[in-house]
């Protein structure tokens, strides 16, 4: 089976290829999507908008966002921007016409959907700009994978050495539309050589920039600019953000109940979002007053600058909260598990995890007010160090574009 799998890619692939000697690729053209087409955020929502603002400066014609999402496309549409579902005719044909294809998270395989039409990326520049730098093992880093390359198996080795360093093998014989030979961008030296360990690419292949989504956001809408109205009415506003589990063998607290009468009392606002591809039914959120429980799309990039603090586990968000110099509470009552678990954490807890630990619901009140109330609480002493260590330089987003198109034209294919 596994055999007809790969025969049925590679068989696509070099279609595909083929059939992209046909169409001329335009440098005017860009073309964009995120989160398997569902959502309009993270990195590519915020070079989206501001490419679509400067077309002019940048020689560009369209700027193109597909989705899958109908909401996503009748709002885009609704405020002026270009913008069509996935599967339509007009994305089909920027698909193949757009010089520089965008994604923040997959590219999508013969099983999953993914940020664009991926089938149609040969020709095209392809790029992750990806979705979180954080203290999370994923892929090849995984303690899975390295449990399961303590076996030595020499086809995971074989794979491996090929994906590294044969071209033809990683345009042709994994991902649809040759999307293994991406270019990522990293934020520095040090998620440089994490991300070529998790994902076995290329030094060649990563950009060194910064991530859109830490700069202002070049236009809200009307929900997201309603929140941050609603968030004026309160003293300090707590958001809970926890990371998906990928098994049912724990179960995250919800932290709505824990805190429910501290934040009533002291005139707080809670406002909380599962992570969007979160496996588990068990973490319900709570509701009621002072709480605003987000719906999975929403973009919580837009929040994070104006909140107090962040309560978080093993999210990514945490490094996004260093930028943005927030306090943290890391609610992990699954360290141990999770340490030693399927994914991992990459780098000592104690150097990149900068806030006060909380193993239990009933630590969770003393820690929040704490932070909340305390101005040199709840940042310890690696802060600084480890907001250096995951963001080195800031950056504008005509920097991170423009890094982009000299950084791509420079190493060729």
């Amino acid at each position: 089976m596994k055999n007809e799998k790969k025969s049925y890619i590679i068989f696509n692939n070099i279609k595909m290829a083929l059939l992209s000697i046909l169409w001329k690729r335009d440098k005017s053209i860009v073309i964009l999507g995120a989160w398997f087409g569902e959502k309009f955020a993270d990195n590519t929502r915020y070079l989206y908008q501001y490419l679509s603002d400067n077309k002019k400066e940048f020689g560009l014609t369209h700027v193109v966002w597909v989705t899958r999402n109908k909401k996503v496309n009748q709002m885009l549409t609704k405020n002026g921007y270009e913008s069509y579902m996935m599967d339509s005719k007009e994305s089909v044909y920027y698909h193949k016409k757009a010089y520089f294809h965008i994604i923040c998270n997959g590219s999508g395989d013969m099983y999953h959907d993914g940020d664009l039409l991926g089938k149609y990326s040969y020709g095209a520049k392809r790029i992750n700009l990806w979705h979180g730098n954080g203290n999370k093992r994923t892929g090849w880093l995984s303690n899975n994978h390295i449990r399961s390359m303590q076996n030595k198996n020499i086809k995971i080795m074989l794979y491996k050495w090929l994906n590294t360093k044969c071209y033809l093998y990683r345009n042709l014989c994994t991902l649809p539309g040759g999307w293994e030979n991406r270019y990522l961008v990293s934020t520095s030296n040090a998620m440089k050589d994490v991300f070529m360990k998790s994902f076995n690419i290329p030094n060649d292949k990563i950009i060194l920039s910064g991530y859109a989504r830490n700069c202002p956001c070049p236009h809200l809408f009307s929900n997201e600019v309603m929140i941050l109205e609603h968030m004026k009415k309160y003293k300090h506003t707590v958001l809970y953000l926890p990371t998906f589990r990928q098994d049912d063998s724990f179960s995250v607290h919800d932290v709505s109940i824990a805190l429910q009468k501290y934040i009533l009392k002291n005139n707080i606002l809670l406002i909380q979002k599962k992570h969007s591809v979160d496996k588990m039914n068990e973490l319900t959120f709570g509701s009621g007053t002072n709480i605003i429980n987000l719906d999975k799309n929403f973009d919580i990039n837009v929040l994070l600058p104006h909140v107090d603090l962040l309560i978080t586990d093993y999210s990514s968000v945490m490094s996004d909260a260093l930028y943005h110099e927030k306090k943290i509470v890391f609610y992990v009552p699954d360290f141990e598990h999770y340490k030693n678990g399927a994914n991992g954490l990459i780098f000592n807890s104690e150097d990149v995890m900068c806030g006060p630990f909380v193993f239990n619901v009933n630590q969770l009140e003393y820690e929040v007010d704490k932070c909340l109330n305390e101005k040199e609480y709840g940042k310890s002493k690696n802060y600084t160090e480890a907001k250096k260590m995951y963001w080195p330089k800031e950056y504008s987003l005509r920097d991170i574009w423009l890094d982009i198109c000299t950084q791509v034209e420079k190493r060729g294919r």
